[in-house]
């Protein structure tokens, strides 16, 4: 089935969240401007009407098909949003609807995907509908570097480029998904002709992952690469044997000497962890500084009765009940047993690891892979940043773990 057609036979809201998914790379770009009148943003506005979409899914469309971390996934979507709401003063105001929204889009997302996600099919058209998304990131993201223009941070030194976007993990997460995909499509591509096209389009996406690594100067975002390359390395030479594991090699290589200053970068990247593995710093500016506000916040947080700390903050007296719930802990961890207790934290615990277990169950090799490939960058990204509340990562994240919590994929497919 081609995608127009596929795109034609969805139902008004899906074709709305494709619509959405693709142009998003372009409505992220005016996170900063603001509607007269209104007091938000054109992605606001955007954000809203998507979450509008989600919910009239899931109110009027049945469920096909319900897994273990599907289950594990809505259980926390309830504490969690029960705490949120609980936690409210009272006081009604545009960022507040803004916020609600923002914070609890992930588990509307998935109980949407859950009830219209049924083929192969969707997963990966969503997967093409991605890669456009990412082309466009890659291009704003391109000229904005080259140009020295967009908004652009200092740390440790060093100037990391955001290219036009709020921060560099929304880059992060365009790369890493375009070179999960081009991974994807490597690995799923039949013949030795496909193959070696993709091959080609390997070289190119590892080439602009290094450049984007070499202007964003984010440690993390060099580990997540290094642990994808060095997986796929893995795979291909499991599957497609010695000679195509070289040739990927090679291009990998290419592309990680693409400046010759990217190991010395990285070093010096560590400074600050080296540093106080000597002795020479203190434990709290470890991980830009994250590690001191973790331990302050942690410390505010056991101090909280008992039934809080297992229920969520709604219960508590701390003066950080809401920032629990934002960005402030950098920790999508921390967040979930901050703001929805240890039951919240297991939750999430629970559904990475039995994602991980139907990951590995599926029995459609290219979608396993790159189940794999997502796994870790939700796993990894979660221990300095809060990837469930960027709707960029996932729209495309959670329509692959829905469908391979779903289905062992044992069935013919249009692909």
């Amino acid at each position: 089935m081609s995608f127009s057609q596929w795109f034609k036979n969805l139902p008004w809201d899906f074709k709305f969240v494709i619509v959405v998914m693709m142009f998003r790379p372009f409505i992220d770009q005016y996170y900063s401007l603001s509607i007269p009148g209104l007091g938000i943003s054109p992605l606001e506005v955007f954000s809203g009407l998507t979450y509008i979409a989600l919910i009239s899914g899931v109110v009027l469309r049945r469920s096909k098909a319900h897994s273990v971390s599907g289950g594990a996934m809505r259980v926390l979507g309830y504490v969690f949003t029960l705490n949120l709401l609980l936690s409210w003063d009272g006081n009604f105001s545009i960022w507040w609807l803004s916020f609600i929204l923002k914070s609890t889009f992930v588990f509307v997302l998935y109980g949407y995907y859950e009830k219209t996600i049924l083929f192969r099919e969707d997963v990966l058209n969503i997967f093409k509908v991605y890669g456009f998304g990412a082309v466009v990131s890659a291009g704003y993201f391109v000229f904005y570097a080259l140009t020295a223009g967009g908004e652009t941070q200092v740390s440790r030194g060093f100037v990391r480029f955001t290219g036009g976007y709020a921060d560099i993990f929304i880059i992060s997460i365009y790369t890493f998904i375009a070179l999960a995909l081009m991974q994807f499509f490597y690995y799923r591509a039949e013949s030795s002709i496909n193959r070696r096209r993709y091959l080609y389009g390997l070289l190119v996406v590892n080439a602009y992952a290094i450049f984007v690594l070499l202007n964003i100067n984010h440690n993390l975002s060099n580990i997540v690469y290094v642990v994808m390359t060095l997986m796929f390395l893995a795979q291909v030479f499991k599957v497609r044997g010695v000679i195509p594991a070289l040739l990927s090699s090679g291009l990998i290589v290419v592309a990680l000497f693409y400046y010759s200053n990217g190991a010395d970068r990285f070093v010096e990247l560590l400074g600050t962890e080296m540093e106080v593995a000597r002795g020479d710093e203190d434990a709290g500016r470890m991980f830009h500084g994250r590690m001191d506000r973790w331990m302050y916040l942690y410390d505010d947080w056991q101090k909280q009765n008992t039934v809080s700390l297992f229920l969520g903050a709604s219960l508590s007296d701390s003066e950080y009940k809401i920032p629990y719930f934002t960005g402030i802990t950098h920790n999508e961890y921390l967040r979930m047993a901050f703001s929805s207790g240890i039951v919240g934290f297991g939750l999430y615990l629970f559904f990475i690891v039995s994602m991980f277990i139907s990951v590995y169950r599926h029995n459609y090799r290219p979608l396993k892979f790159m189940g794999y490939n997502l796994l870790v960058i939700l796993f990894l990204f979660s221990f300095t940043s809060v990837p469930l509340m960027y709707q960029s990562l996932m729209l495309p994240m959670m329509a692959l773990f829905v469908y391979i919590s779903k289905f062992s994929d044992t069935e013919k497919s249009n692909d």
